[in-house]
């Protein structure tokens, strides 16, 4: 069982692009419903519907380089 201290942690923390992509193959491939699957790996369903937006037609390789390319173009803004 957690505790309340481990669940606000669980629930700050960053899933990486490419878990991220991982996880939509997954639910692609899955016979579950949307509803369900996302329930099963406890997260909402808008959170899956913003990933789908965000990295719906992209590899793991795609997810690296946006990574990349976000963290460079942080160098020029800060």
């Amino acid at each position: 069982m957690l505790t309340s201290k481990s669940k606000q942690h669980e629930q700050t923390e960053r899933t990486k692009p490419e878990e991220i992509i991982l996880l939509l193959r997954e639910c692609d491939a899955s016979e579950l419903s949307q509803e369900s699957f996302c329930q099963q790996k406890q997260i909402s369903v808008a959170i899956r519907h913003r990933w789908r937006k965000k990295y719906g037609m992209m590899d793991v390789a795609d997810a690296k380089r946006l990574k990349a390319l976000e963290k460079e173009n942080a160098t020029f803004f800060n």
